[in-house]
């Protein structure tokens, strides 16, 4: 049954869904000068890239690395695809928010979380965790939500349904250790999101590359044993 203002014929359920980025998957800008680092026109980046200068910004600098945050911010989710050496592609999330805005009941329903994917885990899933749960509110408050609960056998309110990808996955894992936050999780999707521990991420720091220091000489680059152990390190 269709609901006033949805964007389609049909909906899915009243929850309130949240996409979560993996790893270089959100733009980021310098707060103080406004400049794109990382998320630029394809052309653009690319001649980042041959100077350098945008990949040395990103660099975690001392304050960073003391835990002092702000001086690069997230903006949104990728909206055209960037290319690293190493680390390889990352699409953009345009497909999925299409796919998505077309079975929620009202646009309201659907929010991004972006991140800035070069700091801690533990930071980025509290500030998803403060980012779901006014979403959630916001939604609960919105007219077509009233519309869509009614409709729902059991009438209940809506919950958060989180679809996370890569590093993302991580990010949601951590909600059920935030008190408050892991009872409104209705269901977690994660897309390629690692089951084991991988080995230490990549710091945006020289070097750049990941390497385990437990990988034999010619060993294929991969995680291995040791990742899991903690004896693997950049």
């Amino acid at each position: 049954m269709p609901i006033d203002g949805a964007p389609g014929d049909q909906w899915v359920n009243q929850d309130a869904i949240i996409v979560v980025p993996g790893i270089l998957g959100s733009e980021l800008v310098d707060t103080a000068t406004g400049d794109v680092l990382w998320g630029l026109h394809p052309s653009v980046f690319a001649r980042g890239w041959l100077t350098a200068s945008n990949l040395r910004r990103l660099h975690l600098d001392d304050d960073e690395r003391a835990g002092r945050y702000g001086r690069i911010a997230a903006t949104r989710l990728l909206r055209a695809p960037v290319w690293l050496p190493v680390l390889r592609g990352q699409e953009p999330y345009t497909d999925l928010l299409d796919a998505l805005h077309k079975v929620v009941p009202h646009p309201a329903a659907l929010a991004e979380f972006p991140y800035d994917w070069r700091l801690p885990v533990e930071h980025n899933a509290a500030r998803l965790a403060e980012a779901a749960m006014a979403h959630l509110e916001r939604w609960r408050r919105h007219p077509v939500h009233d519309a869509a609960r009614r409709l729902d056998p059991a009438g209940r309110p809506a919950r958060l349904v989180l679809i996370a990808h890569s590093m993302g996955g991580l990010l949601v894992r951590c909600l059920s250790l935030i008190a408050g936050v892991a009872d409104e999780i209705r269901a977690g999707i994660t897309l390629g999101t690692p089951s084991t521990a991988p080995c230490a991420p990549w710091r945006c720091s020289p070097p750049a590359t990941p390497r385990c220091r437990c990988r034999p000489p010619g060993r294929p680059r991969r995680c291995c044993a040791g990742a899991r152990t903690g004896a693997c390190a950049p």
